[in-house]
This record gives C-alpha cells, sequence and structure tokens, in this order.
C-alpha cells in the first residue's frame, strides 16, 4: 500500500515522475499524487502494480 504518511507535513507533492497505477485503474504521476487524491477524496486507493496502468 502506498505510504502516505510520508507526504503528509509536504504542503504539495514532488514533481518527480514514476507512474503507479492505482486500484481505481487511474495512473497517478507518482506515490505522493496518489495519496493526496486518497485524502481530498476520502478514498483508499492502493497500488495496483508500479508504471501506467
Amino acid at each position: 500500500s502506498p505510504a502516505c504518511d510520508k507526504y503528509s507535513r509536504l504542503p504539495g507533492c514532488p514533481r518527480d515522475y514514476s507512474p503507479v497505477c492505482g486500484t481505481d485503474g487511474k495512473t497517478y504521476p507518482n506515490e505522493c499524487v496518489l495519496c493526496l487524491s486518497n485524502s481530498e477524496e476520502n478514498k483508499n486507493v492502493q497500488i495496483y502494480k508500479s508504471g501506467m496502468c
């Protein structure tokens, strides 16, 4: 599962591109963006695999 706690103190996400595929079928640019999306939309999307979906 994504390591969201390590991003919780940041004001935003790093801009690095290292895509992950979420269990919702969406490709996220990096793990942090997936975590941010989860917290903003109150979801619990996990990482299905590294790379694009």
